[in-house]
């Protein structure tokens, strides 16, 4: 399997946060100086099975199967709790999930 632990760089970040300040990372990293949000969720803790916040930032497993439960968590997310989320995922509008 793919290593699924990629970080996002920090201008993306930056740029996120000068429009509005990210609450949740439901796919933080165990390495604690990447962690930028409020709220950081880390896979032993399980993004998926945790609420998220208000503005949340995913930057979701891409190996197979992964993506669609997060993408599907996302718009669960925004139905049941208004939650405002910024996926980055590869562009792909060939997919189920997109």
């Amino acid at each position: 399997m793919a290593n699924d632990t990629w970080c996002t760089p920090s201008w993306l970040i930056d740029a996120i946060q000068t429009w509005k300040r990210i609450r949740v990372d439901p796919c933080a990293s165990d390495d604690k100086s990447h962690w930028f949000a409020e709220d950081n969720y880390t896979a032993s803790k399980d993004g998926l099975k945790l609420a998220w916040g208000s503005l949340t930032y995913c930057n979701p497993p891409y190996s197979t199967g992964n993506l669609i439960k997060w993408v599907s968590k996302a718009k669960q997310e925004n139905a049941n709790n208004d939650v405002e989320s910024i996926l980055l995922v590869p562009c792909d509008p060939s997919t189920k999930w997109w």
